[in-house]
């Protein structure tokens, strides 16, 4: 763990307040936190004190934390159903106040307000969204192959991953698998390609049993996958996975949207494009990173004066901006963002469904997603698509 005095302390007498984060580093959140505290100390006399810790290691530390009755003053966190045990144990703060004293309810997309509203009181504010179904191309692989990637469902998509596979001599699918989350990803975004978001809807909101088919075929299709993917697949980190993608050892790679931090953005479509996952074409499944607050800090109001500007349209632009996200709110102005980014909100903008994501931690209770990835990862040891199929039919239902 890494604490950080995030502005130099010019006054010994200086409040501060405590913030645990996991967006370290340029290309994977740091520069779109550094923008979003800057732009906070800028306008008060209180500082932010950060302790960072890994993104892997995030929940844990949160949940020790509270444990030990030391909790963080504020995180940063995935919202949805992930913070519902928090809410559950009075853990965090109903900060409605916070919401209606600053406009903030009209302010936002009611997907992201979905995500942070229980019983309908708010308890966190939404940070960004995130797309996860860009399938990632290496623009001159796929046109030395004479492969059409852009076919109509993940079946089909199998095809593609064959002929690439006969064209070139790198991955053609790269996975990234050390944590199952990566499996788990690939899979729900399979799920949506193959069947339709009602369905998708149904699997995580307790019908799973009676999609038990669909279950199985799309884990077959999974299966197949990955025969195709980089040989050190489920040694891999997302960044290893992505650097593999920057360093053309891989023609295709499917991610959310803050993978394209890590691409030059002046070479968007040129050597580097996304499309839609083959079958998701019209759909925007979502992740999202949200600022929680503690209900055991002492001084509420330099958190409530974080919350207010973490919500502004100016701290929603800078975060997001650097995020390589979508602001939540409704009224950024968006020539401020990069041509892909700008590509990313159209396609939200005209999105017929933006379903929360499962392996992010939006669509299922904590304790579901344990088991979910236990089986992820036996599956991707060993896969069997029949019996991991009774397993995820019997956890999600």
């Amino acid at each position: 763990m890494i604490y950080l005095h995030h502005m130099a302390q010019t006054e010994p007498a200086q409040k501060r307040f405590e913030l645990l984060h996991q967006l370290v580093g340029a290309e994977w959140g740091g520069a779109a936190l550094n923008a979003l505290v800057d732009g906070y100390e800028r306008r008060t006399s209180y500082a932010v004190e950060e302790t960072t810790t890994s993104a892997d290691d995030l929940s844990i530390r949160v949940k020790i934390r509270i444990l030990q009755e030391r909790a963080p003053d504020a995180w940063i966190e995935w919202p949805g159903q992930h913070i519902t045990p928090y809410i559950d144990t009075g853990a965090v703060r109903d900060i409605t106040d916070v919401w209606e004293e600053n406009g903030l309810v009209d302010a936002f997309t009611e997907g992201a307000k979905e995500q942070v509203r229980f019983d309908g009181s708010y308890y966190a504010i939404p940070l960004n969204i995130h797309r996860i179904n860009n399938l990632f191309y290496n623009v001159e692989m796929v046109e030395r192959a004479g492969v059409n990637i852009d076919v109509n469902s993940p079946q089909a998509f199998v095809d593609v991953l064959e002929q690439l596979d006969d064209a070139l001599d790198v991955a053609p699918f790269l996975m990234a698998l050390r944590n199952p989350w990566g499996a788990i990803h690939v899979w729900e975004t399979i799920v949506l390609g193959e069947t339709d978001p009602q369905t998708y809807r149904d699997i995580i909101n307790g019908d799973a049993d009676r999609h038990r088919d669909a279950i199985a075929s799309t884990l077959s299709i999974l299966a197949r996958y990955l025969e195709f993917a980089n040989d050190d697949a489920q040694f891999s980190s997302l960044p290893d996975a992505n650097a593999h993608f920057v360093d053309d050892e891989g023609a295709l790679f499917l991610m959310g949207d803050w993978a394209a931090s890590a691409y030059d953005q002046d070479d968007y479509g040129e050597t580097w494009d996304t499309i839609p996952f083959p079958g998701t074409a019209g759909e925007y499944p979502i992740n999202m990173d949200a600022l929680i607050p503690s209900s055991t800090a002492g001084d509420t109001t330099a958190i409530d004066e974080f919350l207010a500007y973490a919500g502004s349209r100016e701290a929603q632009t800078a975060f997001n901006r650097h995020k390589g996200s979508t602001p939540p709110r409704t009224d950024t102005d968006r020539s401020e963002f990069t041509d892909f980014l700008q590509d990313q909100q159209a396609d939200f903008d005209a999105a017929t469904s933006q379903v929360p994501s499962m392996a992010h931690g939006l669509a299922v209770h904590p304790e579901q997603l344990i088991e979910v990835k236990s089986t992820m990862a036996e599956f991707v040891s060993d896969p069997d698509p029949a019996t991991t199929a009774d397993r995820l039919a019997d956890i999600l239902s």
